[in-house]
């Protein structure tokens, strides 16, 4: 979830092999093409990329988008569903799809999760809201959340206790 350019994509498709799969989401399109490229070049035969947000909510949400040169770093581009940023002037809004990791997993019959990495800029308690049924039933081994700055982790770690997770 937020997978940027795919580092984390490209180590997990190396460590799940050929009998495993990795499902990669990045909201933003503009990064999401360096993704596709990144899986091309890599000739990522278990990877399947999503240009779609995760969230609690299933339709469309609106992105702001970070500004970026991607012709010196994509990897300063981010962007967030909530808007977190000090300076919005230079930012821009799109709408983007939204959906929920449990709605993801059932439509594509999983049986299976075994880890997921969350990065999304602020909404880490959102995607996790909506990934209730998968964690408690399909029960992940992993979960990685990148939180940035001085979060009141709290609202993650107290849902994820409940559920059995240390």
């Amino acid at each position: 979830c937020g997978a940027h350019i795919g580092e984390y994509t490209l180590l997990f498709s190396t460590l799940v092999g050929f009998e495993g799969m990795v499902f990669s989401f990045e909201p933003d399109p503009r990064v999401f093409s360096f993704l596709e490229k990144n899986i091309g070049l890599n000739k990522l035969q278990n990877v399947v990329a999503n240009n779609v947000a995760l969230g609690d909510t299933e339709g469309t949400a609106q992105f702001m988008l970070h500004p970026f040169d991607p012709t010196k770093s994509c990897l300063r581009g981010f962007g967030a569903i909530l808007n977190r940023f000090a300076d919005t002037g230079s930012l821009t809004e799109i709408s983007v799809p939204i959906t929920t990791i449990d709605q993801y997993v059932r439509s594509k019959g999983l049986s299976r999760v075994d880890a997921l990495k969350i990065d999304v800029e602020g909404a880490e308690a959102r995607v996790l809201s909506g990934m209730f049924w998968t964690l408690s039933e399909l029960q992940p081994g992993l979960i990685f959340i990148e939180c940035e700055g001085a979060v009141d982790v709290a609202p993650l770690t107290e849902p994820l206790a409940g559920l059995g997770y240390k």
